[in-house]
């Protein structure tokens, strides 16, 4: 099965970071929320599906890396 989205940050203040995801269409599919401190990341909408929780391990991949909230990010498999 493929998957691909295009994630990118529609927020940020200095506890959290809330990003959307869509397939490219201009849908949105729904939200991930970042919690900066608690180095936590959820579906803050939308359904939990293979594509969600892609979107989720590679904004929470990015973070782990980098220490910074991406600002857009593709997943691709």
């Amino acid at each position: 099965m493929a998957l691909y989205a295009l994630v990118e940050k529609v927020s940020e203040d200095a506890g959290q970071a809330r990003y959307q995801y869509s397939e490219g269409t201009g849908f949105v599919l729904g939200h991930v929320i970042l919690d900066k401190a608690g180095e936590r990341l959820w579906i803050e909408d939308g359904e939990e599906t293979y594509l969600s929780r892609a979107v989720v391990r590679k904004i929470a991949v990015h973070w782990a890396t980098h220490g910074v909230a991406p600002v857009k990010l593709a997943v691709q498999s």
